[in-house]
């Protein structure tokens, strides 16, 4: 007698939600963006941001949703389970951003997303700066106003929160993201050795207070939560009157929202190309 072929369908419905859980919450580890610099535009400065040359974010949950008609049925049924949005951890998007001592940043990687952009509510993301040998804290402000990495970690938040996911869509989300949390772990290094505390706030922990105080949050966020070398900040986010970019940052690359073409660039990164890669040492 023939033996049956196995068959993903053949097993039982259980054992293949366990399969889908592992799915859901797979390690992704894409660059989303692989190098930051200064630009310019007609209006001032710019953040260059250097995509993927994979244009095609792949996430494992998705790919399986496309395999058959069935499947696509099944997953996606218990995908919007409350077995399965009951937990936290499917529905928060995590994200590592690196940075060096010359006040840039350096790359932006996805780690998880478990779930579609309509259902996140949570997002993770872990900031790592090494400040190098000369530095023992982030610059925000240098002779000629903001520091680069100010306005990048800027607009790559205005990006996840108009774009999702794939920041570099040609056209934003019909619908931005409406977090309850967004969650910023920040790790400052100086030769590898994390930061001491210090009465003072770091670059990023700034930037966030005042994103909150000027207004441009409210609607997209309700709460931020930093936590630095010096503990735990929680922000509540508020409407606030006059809200909108302050008019001293104008020409300084902070547009936001949908009309911001003229404060982001995207360029395309070629691992093979001379000139990239000098980019990217200078920075390392």
């Amino acid at each position: 007698m023939m033996r049956e072929e196995a068959r993903f369908l053949g097993i039982p419905r259980e054992t293949r939600q366990h399969i889908y859980d592992y799915v859901i919450l797979s390690d992704l580890n894409y660059e989303a963006v692989k190098l930051y610099k200064d630009g310019s535009s007609n209006y001032g400065t710019a953040t260059v941001m250097y995509r993927n040359p994979i244009e095609v974010l792949t996430v494992p949950w998705v790919n399986l949703l496309l395999t058959c008609k069935y499947i696509n049925t099944e997953m996606g049924a218990y995908m919007s389970s409350p077995v399965v949005l009951g937990d936290e951890a499917n529905r928060t998007y995590t994200m590592v951003v690196c940075g060096t001592g010359r006040g840039f940043l350096r790359s932006s990687s996805w780690q998880k997303i478990p779930c579609s952009p309509s259902n996140v509510e949570h997002i993770l993301v872990n900031i790592h700066i090494d400040c190098g040998s000369r530095l023992r804290r982030i610059r925000t402000i240098g002779n000629g106003g903001p520091t680069p990495i100010v306005r990048q970690l800027y607009q790559t938040l205005n990006l996840l929160l108009h774009n999702g996911p794939i920041l570099s869509r040609a056209a934003p989300l019909q619908q931005p993201l409406k977090l309850k949390n967004l969650d910023v772990h920040v790790t400052v290094t100086s030769d590898g050795i994390p930061d001491t505390p210090s009465p003072a706030d770091n670059g990023i922990k700034w930037c966030l207070k005042t994103l909150k105080n000027v207004g441009l949050l409210q609607g997209y966020v309700d709460r931020v939560h930093i936590h630095d070398e010096n503990g735990h900040t929680d922000l509540a986010i508020e409407a606030v009157d006059n809200a909108g970019v302050p008019a001293s940052w104008d020409r300084n690359g902070f547009e936001w929202g949908q009309n911001h073409s003229q404060s982001v660039k995207w360029e395309t990164f070629d691992e093979n190309d001379p000139a990239d890669s000098k980019r990217r040492i200078r920075l390392d």
